[in-house]
């Protein structure tokens, strides 16, 4: 069984901080990562968030936000291959 982790991050370099607080509270729980990082049109994602999703073997999406939360959450939740998916927030981490 494979469990897949969705989640949605800013790419601003703001959010870097969290979301790698958030990774490494998964302390390699999941067989796959998957981060959805969401910017307005023409704003690139900060190369931080692009290093922490490489430094835990994360695949990074970049999505336009469009003031819906719902719709990048299930942008995360297709990416995902997992037979189970677990959802948390770039800001969120696991005791």
């Amino acid at each position: 069984m494979k469990l897949s982790l969705a989640m949605i991050a800013k790419g601003t370099a703001e959010e870097a901080d969290y979301l790698q607080n958030a990774l490494l509270s998964t302390n390699n729980i999941f067989d796959e990562i998957v981060i959805v990082a969401n910017a307005p049109q023409g704003v690139k994602i900060a190369p931080e968030i692009k290093s922490i999703c490489d430094k835990f073997n994360a695949t990074m999406y970049k999505a336009e936000w469009k003031e819906d939360f719902a719709e990048m959450r299930n942008i995360s939740f297709d990416k995902c291959t997992g037979d189970l998916i677990f959802w948390m927030d770039s800001d969120d981490v696991i005791d």
